[in-house]
């Protein structure tokens, strides 16, 4: 008997279905990863924004020192002739050029802004990065013992050229800007008006958006607040609103370049204590 022995052809390869698969697999797989570097590299950037705030905010306190404000300059803006103390404790600009006597110039914007980059950077303000607009507040409200508290709002250029932060920009006028006399390439902080609060809500018109998720902001009373939700109707905060010593009325925001785009505002200081006023 003659067995015949018959082999089969094998044929190497993936069918269509491993294939497809193995693409499937891949794309899942590099999603993944490209998803972890764009967090890693806004990480990496929020990371680097709150390390040189801080450096700002050691700076600040050197300059307020070296340069403090007097009485006669804060008895020229500050204090309300009439009225009650609680109207003595609310948020008010430093820098204006109509003040008498006028205090635009107190820290010029050259002292406002960081990092100086080299020799020819000294006379280029507008080459740097960062730069603070100062607020106060009296604590007390009282003319005979005040506990005057310093705010500091620190904003960031974008690289950008181009932007362009117009004051006043209708229907503003100059009085609604924290730094009115600066150039129109350097960063602003301006008061919004609201209608209304509640324990996690400032009310105003935001559509379109003025403040966004993640923003920061001021109020009137000197509490400094988060957005962690922005609506057509106003914003939710972390924390709870203070009602003391009065109701809210308006905050001090930072302000978009062009009014659009990112907010500028990355960190708020607040400095307080002996040495801030002198004489």
């Amino acid at each position: 008997m003659v067995r015949r022995r018959t082999s089969r052809l094998r044929r190497s390869g993936f069918t269509l279905l491993e294939v497809m698969l193995a693409m499937g697999i891949f794309v899942v797989g590099f999603i993944a990863i490209a998803a972890i570097f764009i967090t890693a590299v806004h990480l990496q950037k929020r990371t680097l924004d709150e390390i040189t705030t801080q450096e700002i905010g050691d700076n600040v306190e050197a300059v307020l020192l070296a340069n403090p404000l007097t009485t006669a300059e804060i008895n020229g803006f500050y204090y309300q002739t009439t009225g009650t103390n609680t109207q003595n404790t609310h948020v008010k600009r430093i820098l204006d050029s109509a003040y008498t006597p006028p205090t635009h110039l107190k820290w010029s914007v050259g002292d406002r802004s960081y990092p100086v980059l080299d020799a020819n950077d000294a006379t280029n303000i507008l080459r740097r990065n960062y730069y603070w607009v100062p607020l106060i507040r009296d604590a007390n409200g009282e003319p005979n013992a005040p506990a005057w508290q310093i705010y500091v709002m620190i904003l960031r250029r974008p690289h950008r050229g181009s932007a362009n932060f117009t004051k006043p920009l209708a229907p503003l006028v100059a009085d609604d800007y924290a730094n009115p006399d600066d150039d129109d390439k350097v960063p602003t902080v301006r008061r919004l008006a609201i209608t209304s609060s509640d324990a996690k809500n400032f009310f105003f018109g935001n559509d379109p958006r003025i403040l966004n998720e993640g923003d920061w902001l001021l109020d009137n009373n000197g509490n400094i607040y988060r957005v962690v939700e922005a609506k057509d109707g106003g914003v939710v905060i972390d924390g709870v609103i203070s009602q003391f010593p009065t109701d809210p009325f308006e905050l001090w925001i930072g302000v978009p370049p062009d009014n659009q785009g990112a907010n500028p505002l990355k960190r708020i200081e607040v400095y307080a204590g002996g040495g801030l006023v002198g004489p």
